[in-house]
Formats: C-alpha cells, sequence, structure tokens
C-alpha cells in the first residue's frame, strides 16, 4: 500500500480532475445535451470532491482515527467520519494558507487564508445541497425542484480551490505540519513538504 503522503497527494489529483470536469460543463464547454443532467454530472462531481476532502482528513489522522474507530475501511458517512476526525483532532480539517512576503531568511513563510474558502460547515452544506440533486425525485412531491446552492457552481467550486490550493494539516499529536501545493510551478503536480 502507498504511504499516507503518496495516497494523500493522489486524492488532491483526483480532486483537481473532478474539479477540471466541472468548470468544463460550467463554462459549456462539454454538455450532454440536457441541462438537468448536466447538473446532476457537476453534483456527483462535486461530491465525490468533498468525500475526497474528507478521506484526505482520514488520511492525514489514519494512525489516531484507526485506533479510536474500527474497520475504517467501512466508513462512508460524511457527517460521520467528520464527528470522528474532530474528536481525535480538533484541527483535522485543512488549513489554508497563500505564499507570505519573503524575510530573506532561507525559509518559506505562509499567511492564512482569511476568507472565502470552503469551512467545514461549507462543506456539510453544499454536501447536502448535491445530495438533493442526485437523489430520485419523489413523483408524488408538488413543488417543483429547485435546490438554492445560495452561490453559482462556479464560486462553490473557487471556494474549494481556496480551500486546497496551498494548504497545510497537522496529525494530531505531532509538531510537524504538512504542507500541500495543489500546482507545483516546477511540474504542475500535487506535492508535499514537511515542516514545522
Amino acid at each position: 500500500m502507498s504511504s499516507p503522503e503518496t495516497l494523500y497527494c493522489d486524492h488532491m489529483e483526483e480532486i483537481k480532475k473532478r474539479l477540471e470536469i466541472v468548470d468544463s460543463m460550467v463554462n459549456s464547454k462539454v454538455t450532454i445535451g440536457n441541462e438537468s443532467k448536466d447538473a446532476e454530472i457537476i453534483c456527483l462531481q462535486i461530491r465525490k470532491v468533498l468525500e475526497m476532502i474528507a478521506f484526505a482528513s482520514i488520511i492525514s489522522n489514519e494512525e489516531k482515527y484507526s485506533e479510536a474507530y474500527s474497520n475504517i475501511s467501512t466508513h462512508w458517512r460524511i457527517g460521520d467520519i467528520l464527528k470522528k476526525l474532530e474528536a481525535i483532532n480538533p484541527k483535522y480539517y485543512p488549513t489554508p494558507v497563500k505564499y507570505g512576503k519573503s524575510k530573506n531568511d532561507g525559509v518559506i513563510h505562509f499567511d492564512l487564508v482569511e476568507e472565502g474558502y470552503l469551512t467545514v460547515d461549507d462543506l456539510i452544506k453544499l454536501y447536502d445541497k448535491c445530495s438533493k440533486i442526485l437523489h430520485t425525485w419523489n413523483p408524488y412531491r408538488t413543488e417543483p425542484r429547485i435546490v438554492d446552492f445560495g452561490l453559482s457552481i462556479q464560486e462553490w467550486v473557487n471556494r474549494i480551490r481556496r480551500l486546497l490550493d496551498i494548504h497545510y494539516m497537522k496529525a494530531v499529536e505531532s509538531d510537524s505540519i504538512r504542507v500541500v501545493i495543489m500546482n507545483d510551478p516546477n511540474d504542475g503536480k500535487v506535492h508535499m513538504i514537511t515542516g514545522k
């Protein structure tokens, strides 16, 4: 099996691919010719991205998570996963950062991203909204099938990207952090570096 670092980076690469599909469909570059079916495909991709963010958080806390909860390979309910993660590590969620000002000390500095990124509450809300689109509509409901996402799909995608573009995770009971860069300038791939 792959190392946790490789597995995490693989998850992030998959997230990038799924967000590219959403971009193509939102910008009408790709369509299957049916607006409601396009919406379902978009919501499926976003929902999978949100699940992958949750699973990536398990990966970065795998040791403690598997000590606390048995059969982690059977865990799939996103709400339950997030509650379990928070119980073992209140700082389990990715922390978005951006490059800070260089101090000419040979150290890379990062500043926190203060707003405009996908929060845990946003993740849960967006997951539920996408689920409403993916579930078959009860034919006996009389109200129109309208789901208010609150923001445009493109803005939700932007918030996901702001969360993940450069982020760090701190595993429970660890002094080090892992900084993840989604698009390394040298090869465009996801890279992870460990620091303090």
